[in-house]
């Protein structure tokens, strides 16, 4: 959308295609071939020479028709500090102020579809609330929307445009509804899709940014073949039992399906359910004899394989975590992964992983951080901290699983 999508601004430009001379111009009920005459002519804007260009950056060059020049509207409009838009499905193009909103008042009215009315997450903690009354908030952003003639228009002046149907420069999108997912492919550019699921919250982003808050979801179902031991990685292990409760790793987990897909909740000490986790880890399965293949919605390429075991885990605990002086610590700095920023350890024991606020300590080569620290403030309250074996060799820093003891990766420091 605006963050994820630049909003795209089309000029209408008349000289767009040129064969031998002559061109096609197209009316809205006839078609005529003109001959047209180029004359090297230039653009001067204030006494300063214009290169006009089409949105894409292509040298357009103008030419004249019986004695009237045409030159490229979306360039000369710019030129002057104007905004240019053109409504496709109008035909008409808008030169306005950029202080003055876009208006049309020749559009047909919106409609909100049940369908579409909801909040809609946009991969890890993105979301969009499309309510029924043609409000909404896209990335923590107030806008209107509607659906016309088959497109889905988003407004992001909502303070300029009373309605979405004031709106004369909203951005279009192509929808399509599969399931509890919705799909928008840009109006203009057919290759760029994006992809929502709806989630089942109710929103009170109004009064408090950000906050969502779960409803009962339908009771779930325990399939027979999902309930048992399986294995992923050497000491990795994820339990499903019977009655909705489990393990992943040494962490407690409840878990339950829901139209084929399965959900986690790792915060059973919060969550009553798995009905009324408000974030579950959402996951399609797939079962061929003894293996389990667990697939992300976001990333359909990227799968996890687990193997059925008839034995129980043995049980692990976490590492102790005690208070220490992190003001020596080898770890302080910034850690650097594919050269992405990943860790920043400070003194004060807070930092960053992967952008995201940390609460941390080390000692005796073993790494501890919370990823929660406005809900634990300490790193001691932690219910579940990631722990992990650390070993410096120069610039380079190896963190080894303190589950598994066999996944590791590697960060350089900046």
């Amino acid at each position: 959308m605006r963050q994820r999508l630049q909003g795209m601004v089309f000029g209408f430009v008349l000289a767009a295609l040129v064969m031998g001379g002559s061109f096609a111009v197209f009316a809205t009920t006839r078609t005529e071939t003109l001959t047209v005459t180029f004359r090297d002519i230039r653009l001067m804007v204030n006494n300063e020479l214009v290169i006009p260009t089409d949105v894409r950056g292509n040298v357009v060059e103008p030419f004249m028709i019986s004695g009237t020049t045409y030159l490229p509207i979306r360039a000369v409009s710019e030129a002057l500090g104007m905004e240019v838009y053109w409504d496709s499905a109008l035909s008409t193009v808008y030169i306005n102020d950029p202080n003055i909103p876009f208006l049309s008042s020749n559009r047909p009215a919106a409609t909100f579809p049940d369908y579409l009315v909801g909040i809609w997450r946009y991969d890890f903690g993105d979301y969009d609330v499309f309510n029924a009354d043609g409000t909404g908030m896209v990335l923590g952003d107030p806008v209107l929307w509607g659906v016309v003639n088959g497109a889905f228009l988003i407004c992001f002046t909502p303070e300029l445009c009373r309605t979405i149907d004031d709106c004369a420069k909203p951005e279009a999108w192509h929808y399509e509804r599969i399931g509890n997912r919705i799909y928008l492919t840009d109006w203009y550019n057919p290759n760029f899709v994006e992809y929502f699921t709806m989630v089942e919250y109710k929103s009170t982003l109004a009064a408090e940014p950000g906050t969502l808050v779960p409803l009962p979801r339908p009771e779930p179902v325990f399939p027979e073949e999902l309930i048992g031991v399986w294995l992923f990685e050497e000491n990795i292990y994820t339990i499903l039992n019977a009655d909705g409760t489990g393990r992943d790793g040494f962490i407690n987990i409840t878990w339950g399906v829901f139209d084929n897909i399965l959900l986690l909740c790792f915060t059973p000490h919060v969550c009553e359910s798995i009905c009324t986790c408000p974030e579950p880890e959402e996951l399609y399965f797939v079962i061929e004899g003894d293996y389990l293949f667990l697939i992300s919605p976001w990333y359909p390429d990227f799968y996890n394989t687990l193997v059925r075991v008839d034995y129980m885990p043995e049980e692990r605990s976490f590492a102790p975590i005690a208070d220490v002086d992190l003001s020596n610590s080898p770890l302080l700095g910034t850690w650097y992964w594919m050269g992405t920023p990943w860790y920043v350890f400070h003194a004060d024991g807070t930092g960053t992983s992967a952008g995201d606020d940390i609460i941390w300590s080390a000692t005796e080569g073993i790494l501890s951080f919370c990823t929660t620290p406005h809900a634990c403030g300490h790193l001691s309250n932690c219910w579940f901290p990631s722990q992990w074996f650390y070993e410096i060799v120069g610039d380079q820093l190896r963190l080894t699983n303190w589950i598994s003891e066999t996944t590791y990766f590697y960060y350089t420091r900046g």
